[in-house]
């Protein structure tokens, strides 16, 4: 059936609840053929792509558990090699403007994560931040809030391959 507003002056309303809407753009082609990401999403890449989306993403908000001190853990000795080479990634996110400085109470530590390509990615370590929250928000919600409720998820690109 073929719905153009030239032909049928139809308009189609589908209601649905909000975090259902990622339903209407899955697609089979995306599960079995990982290519597809890259050919028909150019901009995931964060490699070739300035962020997009993540900067313009609303920060995650948590609810502590009641009595919760901020946690201030010392960062881990790393090699200078991996202190440059986050500082690097740092920086690129912070003109991005998805990194914003800030005084806060709270200071956890980055583990320098060395990808294939010799280059370092920051990982922030938050085992002692989980620890005084009420929940932490499911693996596929954290990974791509836009599938709160799926039961599946894909890593997309987190350390890079």
């Amino acid at each position: 059936m073929n719905l153009s507003p030239a032909e049928a002056q139809l308009i189609l309303s589908l209601n649905m609840p909000r975090d259902e809407e990622w339903r209407l753009f899955e697609s089979e082609a995306a599960e079995t053929n990982p290519e597809y990401y890259r050919t028909k999403v150019p901009g995931l890449w964060a490699e070739n792509n300035p962020p997009g989306l993540a900067s313009k993403r609303a920060p995650v908000i948590i609810e502590l558990k009641a009595g919760a001190q901020p946690q201030r853990l010392r960062q881990y000795p790393i090699s200078r090699e991996a202190q440059t080479g986050i500082q690097t990634h740092l920086e690129w996110l912070k003109d991005a403007g998805i990194l914003v400085e800030c005084q806060s109470p709270w200071d956890t530590p980055l583990l320098p994560v060395k990808k294939p390509n010799g280059e370092y990615c920051p990982v922030q370590d938050l085992r002692a931040v989980n620890q005084v929250t009420q929940s932490a928000p499911s693996n596929s919600q954290s990974l791509h809030p836009s599938q709160p409720g799926s039961t599946r998820g894909r890593l997309v690109h987190v350390l890079g391959s």
